[in-house]
């Protein structure tokens, strides 16, 4: 059976094990027409069936096509991270005072070998959900710094950052262990600057990081610039300039030859407005770097 539509405001609550393997399945428990079913797709039934065979459950399977089963997936993947993301926040909020610095770390299952084995879930998770909020709130960069005892995440949005999260300082090295992972960069090196660039995917929707850290006298200080995709780029009209101005760089732009200087301090929209310049005249007869 193929189903064209589906419901999925409450899902199924199973275990968190058994609903992260099912996931890995491609194997969806949710509701339809207010019954739970069991949702699979048409391109992995193999590997759906094969784990559903191990299980007893009572609940009917459906065939989902596959625009349906990508969405609801994109959907079960959001609502796991933001459950997470509450998860860690109410395991902070009832640490007690006497085992502060321990408690999250050890929520958060700190061993020598978190950044390699099935362990490291929980602060890989972590790490995605600051992406994910960072989505969210149309932040344009994110702020991790260390302190003497502890560390906070803040965002920047509309050129002023705003706190989001204060975290135990070994919670927030393993944060920065995680990032220099997936942007490619020494894990080892804690005296130098170092400047990577990662790309995420979160909800079917693809994100490129420019990452930069430097070193401070508590540690390393990181600073995260979330990169636009074409399809998230503004137009000029929509940056907030006057008509005369926007008209004015309308008119510019469509020159064969020319130079355009755009200048101002850092979050002032300079690489917003280049990108939003550059996506108008975008086309397959133009070479542009």
């Amino acid at each position: 059976m193929i189903i064209n539509e589906i419901h999925d405001e409450h899902l199924e609550p199973l275990d968190e094990k058994t609903y992260e393997i099912a996931l890995k399945n491609y194997v969806i428990f949710t509701l339809y027409d207010e019954k739970k079913i069991i949702g699979i797709c048409e391109e992995y039934m193999d590997i759906s069936l094969d784990f559903l065979s191990k299980f007893d459950y009572d609940y009917e399977v459906k065939i989902l096509d596959t625009i349906s089963f990508e969405k609801l997936y994109a959907k079960t993947l959001d609502y796991r991270t933001k459950h997470e993301m509450q998860s860690i926040h109410h395991e902070q909020e009832n640490t007690h005072t006497e085992d502060e610095d321990y408690s999250l770390s050890e929520f958060l299952k700190i061993g020598s070998d978190i950044l390699t084995s099935e362990e490291s879930a929980p602060i890989i998770k972590f790490v995605n959900s600051l992406f994910y909020h960072a989505i969210k709130r149309n932040a344009s960069d994110i702020h991790i710094e260390v302190h003497e005892f502890d560390g906070e995440i803040r965002y920047r949005m509309d050129g002023v950052l705003s706190k989001h999260i204060q975290l135990d300082k070994k919670v927030i090295m393993l944060v920065i262990s995680r990032i220099k992972v997936i942007s490619n960069l020494d894990i080892s090196e804690k005296r130098l600057p170092q400047d990577g660039r990662t790309q995420i995917k979160i909800a079917k929707k693809s994100l490129d990081i420019r990452v930069s850290i430097i070193p401070t006298f508590y540690g390393e200080r990181v600073v995260m610039r979330i990169l636009m995709q074409s399809e998230d780029i503004l137009s000029p009209n929509e940056l907030g300039f006057s008509k005369e101005i926007t008209d004015a760089l309308n008119n510019i732009v469509l020159k064969s030859y020319g130079m355009i200087l755009i200048t101002g301090p850092t979050g002032s929209g300079k690489s917003t407005t280049l990108h939003s310049l550059l996506h108008q005249i975008s086309s397959p007869e133009r070479n542009i770097i």
